[in-house]
């Protein structure tokens, strides 16, 4: 039996303290969309039960407080992608059904309007980043088969232009990061979970083999990049969690093992950079432990425990020098 939240919490680095903000005010939820715009933040759609939900809500933390702003469409959904170019958020396919659908949020006049649909069919648990003024979606999952085609977006015509397949065998729920106007996708779930990694280029429209990560296989880990460096680790194997930590530098094209993520072995787990420092915590275990890592000296410091009961499928974001957690599901 789980149980769906919505409290919202901020922590700060620099007090090294967690400070119960204003209660989400929608259904407590997982699988749901999470981004910050224009120094507020924002969550919507989600699973919230055995339901799910189109609404959207942003926080100031100026004021904190929340205000329910326009749904996204009609259409409920989960497991949505969403990325942000400039100041407005584009979010769209997901489940249940799968989705094709494409809107964007201007926060500015609170509208949203439905823009061309993603050309590629619907899915859900895609890819999704931004580089420069486009928006590149691709991967995931529809009518029992995983996918491998890749797209742009461009706001400024509303129009998608389809890009080389992904390199790899077609999955989902890959994680992304970019460094020097290059787009890094690997890891993920076709049928059972994946170690390769691959490079996009957008001036030359192709993906590049890169060096596989070390160790087993997995989906689900936390992933993020820091001065000019990509970092993978924790996730699940298909048979057991992990907890090492990989640093990918692609001017050597090679992973470097880094110090073992520390705590409970985890997946599922939320990330936020920094100041060039990662944090993270929460995940499949349900623990409430909150982690620092500091690439310049490879050594994680225990911070404060997270101020809500442990959880997996949070949101996280940061706004200005404050990162903030909420909603999820515990046990």
């Amino acid at each position: 039996f789980s149980v769906y939240k919505n409290d919202f919490w901020e922590y700060d680095p620099v007090s090294n303290s967690w400070l119960q903000k204003a209660d989400f005010p929608g259904a407590g939820r997982t699988n749901a969309v999470g981004f910050s715009v224009a120094g507020k933040g924002y969550i919507g759609t989600g699973r919230a039960g055995f339901n799910r939900t189109n609404d959207l809500y942003e926080y100031d933390p100026v004021s904190n407080s929340w205000q329910q702003r326009v749904n996204v469409g009609t259409t409920v959904r989960q497991s949505a992608i969403a990325f942000v170019v400039g100041n407005k958020a584009y979010i769209g396919t997901g489940a249940y059904p799968e989705l094709n659908d494409l809107w964007e949020f201007d926060p500015s006049n609170n509208t949203i309007l439905q823009k061309a649909d993603f050309p590629g069919g619907a899915r859900t648990d895609a890819t999704a980043f931004s580089i420069g003024n486009l928006g590149y979606v691709g991967g995931g999952y529809a009518s029992n088969f995983y996918k491998n085609d890749f797209w742009s977006y461009n706001p400024l015509t509303n129009s998608w232009l389809q890009l080389s397949d992904y390199g790899g065998r077609a999955r989902s729920r890959a994680v992304a990061f970019s460094i020097d106007n290059k787009g890094y996708v690997g890891s993920g779930e076709a049928y059972s979970p994946k170690n390769d990694f691959w490079s996009y280029d957008p001036v030359l429209n192709n993906w590049s083999l890169v060096a596989p990560v070390n160790g087993s296989p997995r989906n689900s880990p936390v992933c993020f990049s820091i001065g000019g460096k990509g970092y993978l680790g924790g996730g699940y194997d298909g048979t057991d969690t992990r907890t090492k930590l990989w640093e990918y530098d692609p001017l050597l094209n090679s992973w470097t093992q880094k110090s073992n993520i520390p705590g409970s072995k985890r997946y599922n787990s939320i990330v936020f950079v920094y100041n060039n420092k990662a944090y993270t915590g929460l995940g499949s275990e349900f623990q409430r432990d909150f982690w620092e890592y500091d690439p310049a000296s490879n050594q994680w410091t225990r911070k404060a425990d997270f101020g809500g009961t442990g959880r997996d499928f949070s949101v996280s974001f940061t706004i200005g020098s404050k990162g903030y957690v909420g909603t999820g599901r515990d046990l």
